[in-house]
């Protein structure tokens, strides 16, 4: 089950569903009581609270240096925000941010692009070197998160996209063993 809103993790819980979810409309604090709200919805309801499974959508980019992957990310991902122009809405009512977005200015939506670029990158989404990329998903572990899947659909240069999943593929290694209770797709 897709889920964003909290009755929908009720919902899924009741019925021992699984989640399939994102970060980008919601806060990782609204989406760390939701995932509580489902495990304690699956217990209440006779279902293993620890097999039902969580899984979170991450827009997804890895290279060797933080800065880097930054600069090669900007274009396509902002672009990306651009054209999914409800994420900067959900950013700013996130953020308490009132905005009157039909009256901004052309410079003042840049300003918003930025800022939203900036924030997604540092919090939202799984790109950066393997040591930032290990940060987000030993935090997606911690809040309750049992598979992440990586998502490459935001335009960066396909050869670009081919030496990030090397980096991916390390990555997925460290989490993968016998006896793992998270993973990445």
């Amino acid at each position: 089950m897709t889920a964003l809103a909290e009755e929908t993790f009720w919902e899924a819980g009741k019925a021992g569903l699984n989640i399939l979810t994102s970060p980008l409309y919601q806060s990782l604090e609204e989406l760390t009581q939701k995932i509580r709200l489902y495990r304690k919805t699956l217990a209440e309801w006779g279902h293993d609270p620890q097999q039902g499974k969580v899984t979170v959508m991450l827009h997804t980019f890895m290279g060797e240096d933080n800065d880097e992957v930054k600069e090669k990310v900007r274009i396509p991902f902002g672009n990306y925000l651009r054209t999914h122009f409800s994420l900067v809405e959900s950013l700013t009512k996130s953020l308490n941010l009132t905005l009157p977005l039909d009256k901004l200015t052309q410079e003042d939506l840049e300003d918003l692009f930025t800022f939203s670029f900036e924030s997604y990158f540092n919090g939202k989404v799984l790109m950066g070197s393997p040591e930032t990329c290990r940060k987000m998903l030993d935090r997606m572990q911690a809040i309750g998160v049992d598979e992440v899947a990586a998502l490459i659909d935001f335009g960066v240069q396909h050869e670009w996209v081919m030496e990030s999943l090397c980096y991916l593929d390390r990555i997925r290694e460290h989490y993968s063993s016998p006896y793992a209770t998270f993973s990445l797709l």
